[in-house]
């Protein structure tokens, strides 16, 4: 027989911060992670999640690629010089495909596109299993 043995530990899921500039896509997307149980911050300008990410880096992130005071691919840069291991999806209208294009350039590995939010898709970036 052996001596180890195996637990199985559900950790908390890490707070999601969804930083996106239009109230209603905002609140659709904490309203659907709240369902499931996932903490979720909101933040409708750039500077002000960068401020609050400062105080408590890490976890999950949502950015839209258009803010009114910073474009995402520049929250990206600043999340991943703060914290390289952070969870990081940029969203982007279906419309605008170099934005896209200029995400993977600089290292965005997880786009969602606007408006409409693939829920399966939302669920497995933020790690909730089905």
């Amino acid at each position: 027989m052996s001596d180890v043995r195996q637990f199985r530990v559900d950790l908390p899921m890490p707070a999601v911060r969804v930083v996106e500039s239009d109230a209603a896509v905002r609140d659709s997307i904490c309203g659907l992670l709240e369902l499931w149980d996932i903490e979720a911050y909101s933040f409708s300008r750039g500077e002000a999640f960068l401020e609050d990410f400062r105080h408590l880096p890490g976890g999950i992130v949502l950015c839209a690629a258009e803010l009114p005071d910073m474009h995402g691919l520049d929250v990206y840069e600043a999340v991943i010089d703060e914290a390289p291991g952070t969870e990081f999806a940029l969203l982007i209208s279906r419309r605008v495909r170099d934005t896209a294009i200029e995400a993977q350039l600089a290292g965005v590995t997880n786009i969602l596109h606007k408006p409409v939010i693939d829920t399966e898709q939302l669920l497995e970036f933020v790690g909730v299993e089905r």
